[in-house]
């Protein structure tokens, strides 16, 4: 899947060196030297949804967040992360050899 969006911006956050090809609110650019590195981007629904591997079980876990949305969290069969933030977003945690390295959001309304 091709993320959308060309440039990257380099952010810290929980310990993670972020590099994303989307500008986070909210978050002020930084370094991150040395730190486990994480990329975020973006896809559509349709992207996202075809390239998450699928569940073969229930929920790893389901809960409401403070905000009111419901979170719910389905490990695919080769081991990549599905959150599902209410009928907002969804964001995919990546597999690829187990590094979790990558994760791509998809907004309700993207196209």
């Amino acid at each position: 899947m091709e993320l959308i969006g060309a440039m990257t911006t380099h952010y810290v956050a929980y310990g993670l060196g972020l590099d994303s090809s989307v500008r986070l609110p909210g978050m002020t650019p930084g370094a991150g030297e040395g730190l486990p590195a994480l990329a975020v981007g973006l896809a559509t629904p349709k992207e996202l949804t075809g390239s998450w591997s699928g569940s073969d079980g229930p929920p790893e876990w389901t809960g409401r967040l403070g905000d009111g949305c419901d979170l719910t969290i389905e490990q695919g069969v080769v081991g990549d992360l599905l959150f599902s933030y209410g009928d907002r977003a969804r964001f995919l945690l990546d597999a690829s050899g187990n590094d979790h390295r990558v994760l791509t959001a998809a907004a309700e309304d993207s196209t």
